[in-house]
Order: structure tokens, then C-alpha cells, then sequence
């Protein structure tokens, strides 16, 4: 069975999304319980990225039904994420290595703090 680029993307995309929201929330509970100053400010920028994520997870299951993937969790051992994924009556691997995935998060939220910051600097402009 040969999977496309785009398909790999969309199963790769959607296996990391929820690392990040699960980042983001264990993060946005350590803010709002601190004592920092700016808490207001951070808490904001990570309300807004995962609104964000959130939204990006809901296309990602859209564009996975209308492609007929069906995707789930194998099994994480010693760092390593596997997941089984069936499309086009096939069924096949998708591993992600822990380097690899560390990598691919540091990139991924990037782009999306780059996203939060333009969203937000918007938002200031707007009420200015």
C-alpha cells in the first residue's frame, strides 16, 4: 500500500497536536497558579494558542474522515509513539522517534507562537 505525502503530513500533523495541547495546558495551570507579573500576559498568549490548536485539531479529524483514515495510539515505549492507521482497507505503522518528536514540536510552535504573536499584536492594534 502506498501512502501519500499529504496523507503522512495529515497523520503525522495529527499525532502532534495533542502533545502540544497537552503542553500547553500543563503550562497555561503553572501560570495561572504563579506569582509571576506578567501572568495576565502569558495566560492570554496561552488561552489563544490553544484556541488555536484546538481549532486546528477539529480540521485535522475533518480532513482525516474525508480522506477514510482511522488513526490510533499502539503504544509509547522508551520515548517512542507508534500508531496504526488503516486507509484504503490497508493497515500500516506510523512511528514517531523521541528525538524526532522533540524536533517536530520545537518547529511546530514556531509557527504557531509566530501565529499567537501576530493574533495578539491585532488585537492591541484594534483597541488602540
Amino acid at each position: 500500500m502506498v501512502t501519500t505525502k499529504e496523507e503522512l503530513k495529515l497523520i503525522h500533523d495529527s499525532v502532534l497536536l495533542p502533545l502540544m495541547l497537552d503542553m500547553i495546558e500543563k503550562s497555561r495551570q503553572e501560570i495561572e497558579q504563579s506569582k509571576y507579573s506578567l501572568r495576565t500576559l502569558y495566560a492570554t498568549a496561552l488561552n489563544k494558542l490553544r484556541e488555536m490548536l484546538l481549532t486546528d485539531m477539529k480540521e485535522h479529524r475533518k480532513q482525516l474522515m474525508k480522506a477514510n483514515i482511522k488513526l490510533w495510539k499502539v503504544e509509547v515505549e522508551t520515548g517512542n509513539i507508534k500508531y496504526r492507521f488503516k486507509t484504503r482497507g490497508f493497515e500500516s505503522d506510523f512511528e514517531l522517534h523521541r528525538n524526532m518528536v522533540k524536533n517536530d514540536l520545537s518547529v511546530k510552535f514556531g509557527v504557531y507562537i509566530s501565529r499567537v504573536s501576530k493574533s495578539l499584536s491585532d488585537m492591541a492594534q484594534k483597541k488602540l
